[in-house]
């Protein structure tokens, strides 16, 4: 996260909690080392939103940036002050990102 301070308000509410590691070593080791969708999403037509937090150690920007330049007409996001979870970091700026696609449609 880009605030720990943060973490207790941004998880306070209920999850399951389960992650099914097998899939999770699956696709890891698996399927990823061959896994690249870039011709197929160069293809992609329709209204589309990048977006990523500007931290974020799951999918570091420089593959959120890749995307953005491979979809035709795309919109990029950078939150700030985000990680992994600009929905949560950065609430009132992803929900004028979601206005802002609804305004694309």
């Amino acid at each position: 996260m880009y605030k720990p301070d943060k973490f207790d308000e941004y998880f306070s509410m209920p999850s399951s909690g389960k992650i099914v590691q097998n899939r999770l070593d699956y696709y890891s080791y698996i399927e990823l080392p061959t896994f690249d969708i870039r011709e197929a999403i160069a293809r992609i037509r329709i209204p589309t939103i990048v977006f990523c937090g500007r931290y974020d150690s799951q999918c570091p920007i420089v593959y959120s940036e890749e995307i953005h330049q491979l979809v035709p007409n795309s919109k990029f996001y950078v939150f700030e002050e985000s990680n992994h979870t600009p929905y949560l970091e950065g609430n009132e700026k992803f929900n004028e990102m979601v206005k802002d696609y609804i305004n694309l449609v």
